[in-house]
C-alpha cells in the first residue's frame, strides 16, 4: 500500500537530505530530462497535475498486464523491474530505476488502453510523482509541438536490458569540451582530444562535432562535403549537423546526442560556455567535461566549473581545466603558478591539428593523451549517519572494505549531528556488490538505530 504522507517518517535526517526530500515539486521536475528547458509557468502547471505516491520496500508499484494510463517520475529510492512469464512466475530483475528515472511511458503516444509490460517493485522505499498520459501530452504540446518528438526520443533511454545499477550502454564515452570566452581554442583542443582517443582506441568508433557552429566544420577542416558524416584520415568521423530543426538549444543538443549515441562509442562535442547551462540533461550522459580557456581567463573558467559542479551528475573528478596558449605570450602567463589542471603549449597553425596529428608538438599530444586517460566515470557511494551511531559507522566501514576492496574512504562531518562515509568505487564492483552493500547497511541499523539511513549512489538518493 502506498504511504500517503511519508514526510514525518524520514526525520531526523542530515540537513542536506532533508532539504532534498522537501524540495518543491517544480524544482525536482526541472531536473527530469523530459522537462528540462520548460519555463517556470509550465512547471507550475505540471505541479498542479501530479500526485505524490510513496511505497515501502518490496511493494508493487506497477503490475505487468494492468491497464495503465499514467507516467511515473522517481523522486527518490530504488525500484526493480521484472517480467512475469505465461505461467505467472516472476522472472529475474532486468533493470533498476532510481531518482529522476521514468516508467509507465508505454503507450504514451498511441491510442486505446495500454497495459503495463513489466512489474515495477520497490527495492527500497520509493517516492514517485504520477501524471496522467493525457495531461503529460497536453502540457508538452501547449509548450511546443516539437517537444513531443524529443519526448519520444528520450523515453527510448528507458529500455535497458541489464540488471546493472550503473547503466553503461555499449560503454560509450561522451566528452564535452567547453570553450570559455573568445579565442579559447576549443576547436583545436577538441580535435586534438578526438585524435588522441581515435589513436588509442583504433577499433572503436569515434566522432567529433560542435554546436552551434557544427556546420562550419568543413570550412575549418578544409574539406568539401555535404554529408553529415565525414571520415577523417586520423581515424575518426566528423559530424556536421545539416538539417537540424530550429528548436531551443537544449532540444537540439538532445537530438544530436541521440543520433550520435546510436552510432558511435566515443563522442566528443565542443560547445561555447554561453550555452553550458542549456546543456542540462546532457550532463547525465557525460563521461567528462573539459573547460578550455586562455591562461588569463581563470576567473571565467572557475565560474563555469561551479556551474558544472552543481549538476547532480558530475563530480569534481570528471572536470578538467585547460589553459590553451593560443598566443606565444600566453605561455609565460601559464607558467606562473597556473591554477589550471593542464596547459597546452602554443601551436602556430590551427590547421596542423585539424588536418593531421603528425605535426602536432609532442608535448601538446602528451597533454591530450593524459587528459583522455584521466577523464573516466567515477561512481560514488555516500552514507549519512548520526554521529552517535558509532557501532553502525564501524559496520559501514567494514562493508566498504568487504565489498569494495582498496577504495579510499572519507569520513566527514556535515552538520552538528551527522557524518558521511563516502568513497569512489570501481563501476563493475559497484554493479556486482551494491545490493549486498545496501542489505548490509540495512541489517546494521536493526536494533541499533531508529528511523532511516540515507544513501546516495552517484547522487541518487535512497532511504533504508
Amino acid at each position: 500500500m502506498a504511504l500517503s504522507n511519508p514526510s514525518d517518517q524520514y526525520t531526523p535526517l542530515a540537513p542536506a537530505i532533508a532539504h532534498k526530500l522537501n524540495r518543491p515539486n517544480p524544482k525536482f521536475l526541472r531536473e527530469v530530462p523530459l522537462f528540462r528547458g520548460l519555463p517556470e509557468s509550465q512547471l507550475k502547471v505540471i505541479d498542479r497535475l501530479i500526485e505524490i505516491r510513496t511505497f515501502a520496500a518490496d511493494e508493487t508499484i506497477l503490475s505487468q498486464g494492468q491497464v495503465n494510463a499514467e507516467i511515473f517520475f522517481v523522486r527518490y529510492g530504488l525500484a526493480r523491474v521484472t517480467r512475469t512469464d505465461t505461467e505467472g512466475n516472476e522472472g529475474n530483475t532486468f533493470a533498476y530505476l532510481h531518482e529522476n528515472d521514468i516508467f509507465g511511458e508505454t503507450g504514451l503516444f498511441s491510442e486505446g488502453d495500454h497495459h503495463a509490460t513489466a512489474n515495477v517493485i520497490s527495492f527500497t522505499e520509493v517516492s514517485v510523482l504520477v501524471m496522467k498520459h493525457s495531461d503529460f501530452i497536453n502540457v508538452l504540446n501547449d509548450y511546443h509541438p516539437a517537444a513531443l518528438e524529443v519526448a519520444r526520443i528520450l523515453t527510448q533511454r528507458l529500455h535497458w536490458t541489464s540488471d546493472r545499477l550503473i547503466r553503461d550502454p555499449n560503454d560509450r564515452q561522451f566528452f564535452l569540451v567547453v570553450g570559455v570566452g573568445p579565442g579559447a581554442g576549443a576547436t583545436m583542443f577538441g580535435s586534438g582530444l578526438t585524435t588522441a582517443i581515435a589513436h588509442a582506441l583504433p577499433n572503436e568508433s569515434t566522432v567529433y562535432t560542435e554546436h552551434p557552429k557544427g556546420k562550419e566544420l568543413p570550412k575549418l577542416y578544409g574539406i568539401n562535403t555535404h554529408r553529415p558524416h565525414y571520415h577523417h584520415d586520423e581515424g575518426y568521423d566528423l559530424y556536421i549537423p545539416f538539417g537540424l530543426p530550429r528548436l531551443v538549444t537544449s532540444l537540439q543538443l538532445n537530438i544530436i546526442w541521440e543520433q550520435l549515441g546510436e552510432r558511435y562509442k566515443n563522442i566528443i562535442m565542443t560547445i561555447p560556455s554561453r550555452i553550458l547551462e542549456e546543456a542540462g540533461d546532457l550532463l547525465e550522459q557525460v563521461t567528462g567535461v573539459v573547460l578550455v580557456a586562455q591562461p588569463h581567463q581563470w576567473a571565467e573558467v572557475d565560474e563555469m566549473r561551479q556551474i558544472v559542479e552543481d549538476s547532480p551528475y558530475i563530480t569534481t573528478n570528471n572536470i578538467m581545466t585547460v589553459a590553451n596558449c593560443s598566443a606565444i605570450e600566453d605561455q609565460a602567463i601559464a607558467q606562473a603558478d597556473s591554477p589550471f589542471d593542464f596547459t597546452i603549449p602554443h601551436i602556430i597553425e590551427l590547421q596542423t591539428v585539424l588536418q593531421t596529428v603528425t605535426q602536432m608538438p609532442d608535448d601538446a599530444l602528451q597533454v591530450m593523451t593524459t587528459i583522455r586517460k584521466r577523464l573516466s566515470i567515477e561512481n560514488g557511494i555516500c552514507v549519512y549517519l548520526p554521529k552517535e551511531a558509532t557501532a553502525v559507522r564501524e559496520r559501514v566501514l567494514w562493508l566498504f572494505e568487504e565489498h569494495f576492496k582498496g577504495t579510499q574512504i572519507e569520513q566527514e562531518s556535515v552538520s552538528t549531528d551527522f557524518v558521511t562515509i563516502s568513497g569512489y568505487v570501481d563501476r563493475d564492483a559497484l554493479n556486482n556488490n551494491w545490493r549486498a552493500f545496501l542489505n548490509g547497511v540495512s541489517a546494521s541499523k536493526d536494533g541499533a538505530l531508529d528511523g532511516k539511513i540515507a544513501i546516495e549512489i552517484n547522487h541518487h538518493l535512497s532511504l533504508i
